[in-house]
């Protein structure tokens, strides 16, 4: 726990900013002859590095006292392809004949490893096994609004110049804020007319290869992120996060033109995504009903006595769901905050709630991206475990 804890406190120094998408436990067989399992850590994180998005997926295991460190990095473009193979070649990794090595040396840990991490009391009496908090760092990733910020009616203006080139003469008179907010922002000319740039933001939408849509919804607010995908390049138009500096319904839109396949961490960072310890206990099933107003802050009593699904029912709740609007098809989560993150899943004419790593939701949103952009379908049996990916029921929203 120490070690872990403490490089990737290092490595969050080293690196910022980087986005930080979980800390899984990752135990390992090294010796098969042996048959002995070590305790060890896989964290995954993101940074930008001479305009590329790297994905770093590192393991850590301590065998005696010494660390074993194995690090995969990679394209987030490549995340597809790379991830299960980098994944695979971890699994065979082999550390025979270190005999004694299998003993845990204490006292030469603590000269490599730094300060004892403050620790996660439930997930380690869960676990039967002391595990690091993370509520620190996810707290520190804050969605940080790094494109453009207009009002929601100043948005809706530039978008309906998607396919032509400028502003009528009625919409100039009619909306004139809106037209001195585009300007000021670079969108359009004094007289309405695109703009380089305006032109440059509105290119994914004249020739989108795929649509996304994310909605978030908290204490009866809701918050849209929407992307048209293109090529190269994407747009996203997004609502404040109720992971950012101000709140959905007190702040503008943003409009951000990006790499298309860097959408999907922008998309994780709006819907506060971040390394939180699974909880561990059987599904919870709950009518629709007690699940939306659970949602919008409503009091309503736990569905059972559990000491997990309490903690649960205690957290911050905040519902989520992406869906690849041309496909009909995506995924449905709720995240707790510190009791982690949850499948939403339609069963027995109710919901059923499956806790899930933050790293499952990670993959699942880059395979939403990369669908869009290539056009390929949505696999419910072997993209992601099918038991927390469904395909939306409802109509798709345009």
């Amino acid at each position: 726990m120490r070690i872990a804890a403490n490089g990737l406190a290092a490595t969050i120094r080293e690196l910022a900013p980087i986005h930080v998408l979980s800390v899984d436990e990752w135990p390992k067989v090294f010796d098969t002859e042996r048959g002995q399992s070590l305790p060890g850590r896989r964290h995954r994180f993101v940074y930008t590095a001479e305009g590329h998005t790297v994905c770093v997926d590192r393991w850590l295991w301590v065998i005696g006292g010494g660390v074993l460190e194995a690090t995969a990095s990679y394209a987030l473009e490549d995340h597809t392809a790379l991830k299960p193979l980098f994944e695979y070649l971890v699994d065979q990794l082999a550390v025979v004949d270190h005999g004694s090595t299998y003993e845990l040396q204490l006292a030469n840990i603590g000269l490599v490893s730094g300060e004892e991490p403050y620790p996660d009391a439930y997930a380690s009496q869960q676990r039967n096994t002391p595990v690091e908090g993370l509520k620190q760092i996810a707290a520190g990733q804050q969605y940080s609004e790094a494109g453009i910020l207009l009002t929601s009616a100043a948005v809706d203006l530039f978008q309906s110049l998607t396919g032509r080139g400028g502003l009528g003469r009625f919409e100039l008179s009619g909306s004139g804020r809106e037209v001195a907010e585009l300007v000021a922002a670079g969108m359009v000319t004094e007289q309405g007319k695109l703009t380089e740039m305006g032109g440059a933001f509105l290119a994914p939408c004249s020739n989108s290869v795929g649509r996304l849509r994310a909605e978030a919804h908290r204490n009866g607010a809701e918050s849209v992120a929407e992307v048209w995908i293109g090529e190269d390049l994407a747009l996203i138009s997004a609502d404040p996060s109720f992971y950012g500096s101000s709140l959905p319904g007190e702040g503008k839109r943003e409009l951000r033109l990006l790499k298309s396949t860097d959408a999907a961490l922008v998309l994780v960072s709006w819907a506060g995504i971040g390394p939180a310890w699974t909880m561990q206990h059987d599904p919870v099933v709950i009518d629709g009903a007690t699940f939306n107003a659970r949602v919008a802050g409503v009091a309503v009593p736990v569905p059972n006595n559990t000491e997990a699904v309490t903690r649960l029912w205690q957290a911050p709740w905040t519902e989520w769901s992406i869906t690849h609007l041309e496909a009909n098809a995506g995924f449905r989560w709720l995240h707790a905050g510190e009791a982690g993150h949850y499948s939403v899943i339609p069963a027995d004419g109710g919901i059923r709630l499956d806790a899930q790593p933050s790293s499952l939701v990670w993959d699942a949103v880059v395979r939403v991206v990369h669908t869009a952009l290539t056009g390929t379908e949505l696999d419910l049996s072997t993209d992601v475990p099918s038991a927390w990916l469904h395909a939306r029921q409802e109509p798709a929203r345009g």
